[in-house]
């Protein structure tokens, strides 16, 4: 019997924004804290993640997800601040956040939900929160020095970036960490 596939939707980052933001995990990385630093090549805004997809509603999410999003228009996102979830002072994710875009990014959310709910793909639990992680905490190793280190970069110059398409990762847990298979990119309509 085939496994379940681990799935998600995301906006993939353009590499000009990556790059800025490999510079400010680098600012980071100086508190010698111990993250686990989120790879460049990864980092991402997921929109929908999804635990197990069966290969039953693989199909149907292959077809709900372009139909669903077949006149939704692109619209440009400004990624800035920088903060940890569940808090500073308890940080467990490392994150910057979106400032421009979030009312379309949680339309777009919204309007994913519909669509796949629609061929019975479950509905997230959890509010969208909209972010990249940048890194996850694994101990508090350094912690006042990661504290300080996060407190210093919160007013990197905004990154701005056009959402144009919506893609559908598959992601494959290894030891060295996840790979992620991109299976299907959906382009959003251009905006006039």
């Amino acid at each position: 019997m085939n496994k379940p596939s681990r799935c998600f939707i995301a906006i993939e980052i353009s590499s000009k924004v990556r790059a800025e933001l490999t510079g400010l995990q680098d600012q980071l990385k100086a508190a010698q804290a111990d993250i686990s630093w989120a790879r460049p090549k990864q980092i991402h805004l997921t929109l929908k993640f999804m635990a197990k997809v069966h290969r039953r509603n693989m199909d149907k999410l292959m077809t709900a997800l372009p139909e669903t999003l077949k006149d939704y228009p692109s619209f440009t996102m400004e990624i800035s601040g920088i903060g940890a979830f569940p808090s500073v002072d308890r940080p467990r994710v490392i994150w910057t956040g979106i400032n421009q875009g979030k009312t379309e990014l949680s339309a777009l959310v919204e309007r994913i939900e519909q669509g796949l709910g629609q061929v019975g793909i479950k509905k997230e639990s959890k509010p969208f929160a909209a972010h990249l992680t940048l890194g996850r905490v694994r101990s508090l190793k350094n912690f006042h020095a990661l504290q300080k280190k996060i407190k210093e970069a919160e007013s990197f110059s905004p990154l701005s970036q056009e959402v144009d398409s919506v893609t559908l990762f598959q992601s494959i847990l290894t030891p060295q960490g996840p790979i992620h298979n991109s299976l299907l990119r959906v382009k959003l309509q251009k905006a006039s």
